[in-house]
This record gives structure tokens, sequence and C-alpha cells, in this order.
């Protein structure tokens, strides 16, 4: 299983065996409670791949095989922020190479803060208010000002690859992810895995068409 979340490297857990693996794995990330961390979390999810290891590749000579991807499941980290501790079930699922979903099993998970941070969101929530108050009284003063809607969508990436470190690094072991600054808005994406991948990355952002923009 291998976890990747915020801008963390990936981690991963012990290989298990069996159909209903009991992982009881804990894994910890430390942070720095920001806003941007705060509307990470309540945008955003973890993502956790699961992988099997072919029948064969338990001996030495094939291990080369490599492992097979059983699938996907994106924990939603929202639940952090409403202080809910209790375990939670997230679909593993499955993407064909066509783009086809299947479902394959069941996540259980719990996420939870190891310090409160119950003052860090008041402030969020209050900064984030006054923001919209601020954006609505701006709205209200520019009603002339004409309203365009920028769509920006991302979709795979093939053949990325790590230039400039001297020793080769094995591609299949990267985490990419991207991000980009579109006129006062920031985006970062989800990581994948490897150095192919599907961020599909649709954002809308509505602008107004004044000389500024």
């Amino acid at each position: 299983m291998c976890v990747d979340f915020y801008d963390h490297e990936s981690k991963y857990s012990d290989q298990a065996e069996g159909f209903e693996v009991q992982y009881n794995t804990l894994f910890c990330f430390r942070n720095l409670v920001d806003d941007f961390y705060l509307q990470h979390c309540e945008e955003e999810h973890v993502n956790v791949d699961l992988f099997a290891l072919p029948i064969k590749s338990a001996h030495a000579e094939v291990q080369a095989q490599g492992v097979l991807k059983i699938g996907t499941a994106k924990l939603p980290l929202t639940k952090v922020l409403q202080s809910d501790t209790s375990f939670q079930c997230q679909e593993i699922v499955f993407r064909g190479p066509g783009g086809e979903e299947l479902r394959v099993g069941k996540l259980f998970f719990q996420l939870s803060m190891r310090k409160s941070i119950a003052q860090a969101l008041k402030w969020f929530k209050e900064s984030k208010s006054i923001k919209m108050m601020k954006q609505g009284d701006n709205q209200n003063s520019q009603q002339k000002a004409e309203k365009k809607v920028v769509e920006i969508r991302i979709g795979r990436a093939e053949g990325l690859k790590i230039v400039g470190r001297g020793a080769p690094i094995d591609v299949r072991g990267m985490t990419p992810f991207l991000s980009y600054d579109f006129y006062t808005f920031e985006f970062r994406s989800h990581n994948i895995q490897g150095s192919n991948g599907d961020f599909s990355c649709l954002r809308r952002y509505e602008v107004e068409a004044n000389s500024q923009f």
C-alpha cells in the first residue's frame, strides 16, 4: 500500500497476504497548519494506491517483474476538519486502460490530528468569511463589469523524467504533481505514481473582464 498526502514523500506499508488484509499501520505526517493547508484539507484527499506482487515474484530471481496495481482509494480530508475520528470506509477503484472503473474492494481507515487545530480552523473560517464579504461588496460595486469563466483542464502526463541528478533514478518511484498560478488563483494537483499518469484536473475560474485582467 502506498500513501500520498499533501507535499510529503510517499509512504508504504509492509507487505501483507490475503483478500481481507489487516494492515494495522499508522502513517504520521508533520505539517504547518496555515490557511493553505486548511484549504487543502477542505478540498482534497489522501491518495492510497494498493499493489500486489505476482505469485512468482516471491522468488528473488523474478523480482524484476514488478508489482500489479490493484486500485486506488481517495480518502476525503473533510472529516479531519470536522474532528470526526471514527473509522471510515472508502471504495477501492481499479481504472482500466479505456478509462472504465471497477470497484474491487473497500478500505477502512481513520484520520485524525494529533493536536487540536480548533483555533487555526476558527481563524481560517473567519478569514474566509471576510474574503467572501469583500468579494460580495466588490461584485455589488462593479455590477457593470463583465464576467468571464476561464476553464483549465489538464489530462495525462507521459514520459516524465528526472534530469540533472547524476545517478539514474527509477521513475517508477516518482510521485509527481503539478501546480500552476493563474491570475489571482493557485492550484496544486494530487500526486500520480511513476512517469505516466492521469491528473484529470478541471478547474473553472470566474474573473472580471476588466483592464487588470
